[in-house]
């Protein structure tokens, strides 16, 4: 839905972004800030801009429990400029152990997904990055309200893969190829592990342990 607006700088937030200094620190550049509850992207910018901010942390967080890659999904989905903004410096902390990982990650989501990935070093230098993309789409006057855009429909394939996807073990390569091998859920889950052994890229252990899990 296209609201036609004279306001300048109106920014759609979603209220957890409020644990972060960011959506006052754009409200002190003059900007008009809009919590919304029912938002799943942090801030939305117009008709074709959304952004995910992530702390190094939580994208550090997001990737052991998998929730970046369907984060990453819905900001493809949804927006024609998609945008991930990680914000702090590496921390020891929260490293992955191997940097083959993470590279491949930023791969991914930069090349195949082509979500570009922006870093920031703090919740002043965010809040300045989405402070000059809302004065860069504001040139139209036209911006939406984020209670009306939709998802696009995931079909029934997809919705399997994510689910697949879940499993500790199983990415996205796999998952792919365990629909190939089974036509549906119901049989992946009622297989024996000699059976999950002829997916291509499971070896016995994982097959072992993935049959634990489904028991």
């Amino acid at each position: 839905m296209i609201i036609n607006t004279s306001t300048s700088g109106i920014i759609w937030v979603d209220y957890r972004e409020n644990k972060s200094k960011v959506p006052q620190l754009l409200k002190d550049l003059d900007l008009d800030v809009r919590i919304v509850n029912n938002q799943i992207i942090d801030y939305v910018l117009g008709v074709d801009i959304g952004v995910e901010r992530k702390t190094y942390a939580d994208f550090i967080a997001s990737i052991r429990d998998k929730r970046l890659f369907n984060q990453v999904m819905i900001l493809k989905e949804n927006f024609s400029y998609p945008l991930l903004i990680i914000e702090g410096r590496h921390n020891k902390k929260y490293c992955i152990a191997n940097k083959n990982i993470l590279r491949g990650i930023y791969i991914y989501v930069m090349v195949k997904q082509r979500v570009p990935i922006m870093r920031t070093a703090n919740e002043e230098a965010t809040s300045k990055i989405i402070y000059d993309l809302t004065k860069y789409i504001n040139r139209s006057g036209k911006m939406f309200s984020p209670m009306y855009y939709k998802r696009k429909a995931v079909t029934l394939k997809e919705k399997r893969k994510r689910i697949l996807e879940s499993f500790p073990g199983i990415g996205l390569e796999t998952s792919r190829e365990i629909l190939i091998n089974f036509s549906s859920l119901t049989d992946f889950f009622l297989s024996e592990v000699e059976e999950i052994m002829e997916v291509k890229g499971i070896g016995q252990k994982k097959a072992q342990s993935i049959k634990e899990i489904l028991n």
